[in-house]
């Protein structure tokens, strides 16, 4: 039972006037002042992007939080269980590697995670099919109860004595500060008495007081989205749903002509450009290009018109709609055609993209451009089956795909897979991919990443430049662990004579508490160790 103010009974007929009059009662203000303290220790972590380690444990918190919130109904539905456990999941992922723009799109679905576990918790959208359009209006649902819930922690009901609140909360603001003269006195003679205790008051005064203000300001200031979200699946509102109109025949016709036009521009496009888009099929090589210039300019020119066809079929408004007609069907025919195009344009640039990389190692860039190319296709191919089987549920399938995706890539940490990948080829003779020369300009930026790859470098290379090389960037990451980040200059060009390369990301690469690690930058110090332990027996 809930010790809230608000009815959940009352204003049936209008769930939104029953939101907006609704005051949190001491259950609530309980969990709110816990949702409050866990985003200020995330803050007090140094838990911005690149600290992944302390942002896992506040996103996985963050979840468990508001399952214990929301109660037991919570995790009552297999899809709230299914959306508990993939946010689960790909939180922990951020304490595995970090590299920007995944940690960004990471971070962005797990915002996406937490607005559909706070909607389906609620029971409200129980009677909703299980599709993305829905997934997308119980998450924008809420992304405006987040604005409109963002008073309800300082919310005081109408029917509480709010004397009776204050009163209290000015006396001992007042009593604190009466006592700041006598506490001056009393501090002062004692630090004066004990050394002990003037270490500790010393300490007290060197904290950082206006960055720990900004952590107080920015939680008052974000924690409230996270416990309007929150507060408003507890107490069960619902949007009313719209009911389908029927559209004009004019605006059916238009989209057959718009689409017709598109499908036509890229049969044409396929025709002519035939011999040389597919050409990567059997690695062959058009005439006057190098393999860069093959790759990059087929690779991107696809890789745009995949993303505006996944737009086109993903806004036609025909992946959500049942009616069944012949203006429907001709419109579904065609998107159908402009999907299984861009499956053969993406297949045909990943076949690019594997011809660069053949000749020319892999990049982060490349890398991951080829897993979201990869994605394109499931999408496209969730689009057909959509398209065919407009019954089709597909909201499962595309969370757990999606969480897959992201969490494998992360799990696998893209530097370190790139640095592998590349002192694989070098190394090797007889692998898919071989390479007669290895960028350690490149390896130095991925930073502790590239380590182990580096490492392997150093220990087994015989070219005695490689070595070298490898051997430099090695001294250079042990030189940065040993700075403090205080202590740190502005630019690896600040570091002239002690920095072989000057690439590094200093303040990632340099001595950070644990909120900072992922177990990449641990097995990067593993090695770290054992080179050291090596060159000092050498010495």
């Amino acid at each position: 039972m809930t010790n809230a103010v608000y009815n959940r009974d009352d204003n049936h007929s209008n769930p939104e006037m029953s939101r907006l009059n609704a005051f949190p009662g001491k259950r609530d203000r309980l969990f709110f002042v816990l949702f409050f303290v866990l985003t200020l220790v995330m803050f007090e972590l140094g838990c911005q992007f690149g600290n992944m380690s302390g942002m896992a444990v506040y996103l996985v918190m963050l979840f468990i939080l508001t399952a214990v919130y929301l109660g037991k109904a919570s995790l009552s539905t297999s899809l709230s269980i299914l959306v508990f456990v993939c946010g689960i999941v790909l939180s922990l992922s951020f304490a595995f590697s970090h590299t920007a723009v995944l940690s960004f799109v990471n971070f962005v679905f797990v915002c996406f995670l937490y607005l559909l576990f706070v909607g389906y918790a609620s029971r409200s959208f129980d009677d909703y099919s299980e599709t993305m359009t829905s997934a997308g209006t119980v998450s924008s649902y809420y992304v405006k109860n987040s604005f409109r819930e963002y008073s309800a922690p300082y919310r005081i009901s109408k029917k509480s004595d709010h004397s009776a609140i204050l009163k209290p909360l000015l006396g001992i603001a007042i009593g604190v500060l009466v006592s700041v003269p006598v506490l001056l006195i009393v501090v002062a003679l004692l630090s004066s008495a004990d050394v002990a205790f003037e270490n500790v008051i010393s300490s007290i005064l060197d904290i950082d007081i206006g960055t720990h203000f900004l952590y107080i300001v920015a939680t008052v200031a974000i924690a409230p989205f996270a416990v309007g979200a929150a507060f408003a699946s507890r107490i069960k509102t619902v949007p009313a749903k719209t009911e389908y109109r029927k559209k004009s025949e004019l605006n059916s016709y238009i989209k057959i002509g718009f689409y017709c036009a598109v499908a036509l521009v890229y049969v044409l496009y396929l025709l002519s450009q035939l011999t040389y888009f597919f050409s990567a099929f059997f690695g062959i090589l058009p005439e006057d290009m190098t393999f860069s210039a093959y790759a990059r300019r087929g690779f991107f020119e696809i890789s745009i018109v995949t993303g505006i066809n996944l737009l086109l079929v993903y806004f036609s408004g025909l992946l959500k709609t049942s009616v069944k007609n012949k203006i429907n069907g001709i419109i579904k025919s065609i998107l159908i055609f402009i999907s299984v195009f861009s499956i053969i344009l993406v297949i045909t640039a990943i076949s690019k993209m594997f011809m660069y990389i053949s000749n020319y190692g892999l990049t982060l860039l490349r890398m991951l451009t080829s897993v979201l190319m990869v994605y394109f296709v499931f999408c496209f191919i969730v689009s057909i089956v959509k398209l065919i089987v407009t019954r089709f549920s597909e909201l499962r399938l595309v969370i757990i795909v999606t969480v897959l995706f992201l969490a494998a890539v992360t799990f696998l940490d893209p530097a370190s897979f790139v640095a592998d990948f590349n002192v694989n080829a070098y190394i090797s003779n007889d692998g898919p991919v071989v390479l007669d020369d290895v960028d350690l300009n490149y390896l130095s930026k991925l930073g502790s990443s590239a380590v182990p790859a580096v490492y392997r470098l150093y220990t087994e290379s015989n070219n005695a430049v490689i070595k070298e090389k490898a051997g430099k960037i090695l001294e250079d990451i042990s030189f940065i662990r040993e700075i403090n980040p205080e202590d740190l200059l502005p630019s690896a060009y600040d570091y002239e004579g002690k920095l072989n390369y000057k690439s590094y990301d200093l303040k990632a690469e340099c001595n950070q508490p644990l909120p900072y690690y992922t177990l990449s930058r641990l097995r990067a110090d593993n090695c770290l160790k054992q080179f050291n332990i090596s060159t000092a027996d050498t010495d």
